[in-house]
C-alpha cells in the first residue's frame, strides 16, 4: 500500500484530525465589541484576525474569503449564546462544555463496554467503537491511551497556541481563535487546512476549552458548523466528539512526577470526498502521531526555558 494515492490519503487525515487536536482551543482571542459587557447578555461582534491567530502567508484569496465569511454574519456572540451542533441539539457553550467533559469521562473509563482493539503506534493504543461508530455514520470513533512524559499544562498550551500549531502542522492554512468566553477557558475556534494542490479544503467551527475536575486535566472541542457560513472552496468538517483527559502520575512522595496518563476521545465527520472506511484506516496512527508530536515540542519549548510564558499566557499561572 505504499502509493501515492496512500501519502494523499495520510496528508489530508492529518490535515483534518491534527488541526482539530489543535483547534480545542485555550486562546486569548478579541473581545470584538468593547461596548459589550462581559457577563450582560449582549452579543459581542468578533474580529478576523484576531490576537491569538495564525494565517498562511501565501494564502491571499482564502485570506479574503475568510473575512469575509466573518463580516457576513451580523450578530455576534455572547456567554448566553444558544450554539447549535451538528444533529441539532443547542446549549450555550459552557453547556456544551459540560457534556464534552462528562462524556470523555465516562468513555474514558477502562470498564466501559463495547471498545475493540484497532491498533498501536509509538506506545501509544488505539481503540475503536462500533456502535459510536454506527451512530456517526460511520465516522471512525476512537480512543487513545498512552502515558507521556512532559508537563502536561505545557501539552494543553500548545493545542491552544495558533502559531504553535502552526508548526507542529504544515497544513495548516488559519487557525483562528475568534472569541473569548468571561470564563478565560471557554473559546469559540475556526481553522481551515489544506491537504494539498488537488484537494479541496477543510475547515470547521469548534467550540473549545480546557477544565479541570478531580484531579485530572480536560480539553475538550465539539463542532458548531452552521454559526459561521460554509466559503468558497472548503469542505467543512464536524467534530462530533473531541477530548483530552489528562491524570498526572505522582511519585512515591506524592507529588508530580513529571509523567501523565492520557486518554483521547475522538470522532470526526470529513464530510468530504473520502469513504469512512478508508479514513479508519489510518486515522489511529495519525492520531498517535500528533500525540507525540505534541509532547516532543513540549519539552523543546521548556527546554528552551519558554514554560512559564506558556502557561502564563494561557492562564495556568497569575
Amino acid at each position: 500500500m505504499k502509493s501515492s494515492s496512500l501519502v494523499k490519503l495520510c496528508k489530508l487525515l492529518c490535515c483534518v484530525v491534527c488541526i482539530i487536536a489543535a483547534h480545542s482551543g485555550f486562546a486569548l482571542g478579541a473581545k470584538g465589541d468593547t461596548e459589550c459587557a462581559a457577563g450582560s447578555g449582549e452579543t459581542c461582534g468578533v474580529k478576523f484576525p484576531s490576537s491569538n491567530s495564525f494565517v498562511h502567508a501565501d494564502y491571499p484569496v482564502n485570506f479574503k474569503r475568510v473575512k469575509d465569511m466573518f463580516a457576513s454574519r451580523t450578530s455576534g456572540f455572547s456567554e448566553d449564546t444558544l450554539l447549535e451542533l451538528n444533529y441539532g441539539a443547542k446549549r450555550t457553550a459552557n453547556g456544551h462544555m459540560d457534556f464534552m467533559v462528562d462524556h470523555v469521562q465516562t468513555m474514558a473509563q477502562d470498564n466501559v463496554s463495547g471498545f475493540r482493539p484497532w491498533g498501536e503506534r509509538d506506545g501509544v493504543k488505539y481503540e475503536t467503537h462500533d456502535l459510536y461508530t454506527y451512530r456517526g455514520g460511520g465516522a471512525g470513533y476512537f480512543r487513545l491511551k498512552a502515558e507521556l512524559e512532559c508537563n502536561e499544562e505545557l501539552f494543553v498550551s500548545l493545542l491552544m497556541d495558533a502559531e504553535a500549531i502552526s508548526v507542529m502542522d504544515e497544513t495548516v492554512r488559519v487557525m483562528e481563535f475568534f472569541y473569548d468566553y468571561p470564563d478565560k477557558q471557554t473559546w469559540l475556534n475556526y481553522w481551515r487546512a489544506s491537504p494539498g494542490p488537488t484537494f479541496s479544503d477543510i475547515d470547521g467551527i469548534d467550540i473549545t476549552g480546557w477544565r479541570k475536575a478531580n484531579g485530572k486535566l480536560y480539553q475538550v472541542s465539539v463542532s458548531v458548523p452552521h454559526e459561521l457560513p460554509m466559503t468558497e472552496g472548503a469542505y467543512r468538517g464536524v467534530d462530533l466528539y473531541w477530548g483530552y483527559e489528562i491524570e498526572p502520575i505522582l511519585n512515591s512522595s506524592g507529588e508530580k512526577s513529571g509523567r501523565f496518563r492520557m486518554t483521547l476521545i475522538s470522532q470526526t465527520i470529513l464530510n468530504n470526498w473520502l469513504p469512512n472506511f478508508l479514513a479508519k484506516i489510518k486515522i489511529g496512527d495519525v492520531l498517535a502521531d500528533y500525540v507525540r508530536t505534541i509532547e516532543r515540542t513540549a519539552n523543546q519549548k521548556e527546554s528552551e526555558g519558554k514554560l512559564g510564558y506558556y502557561l502564563k499566557k494561557y492562564g495556568f499561572q497569575e
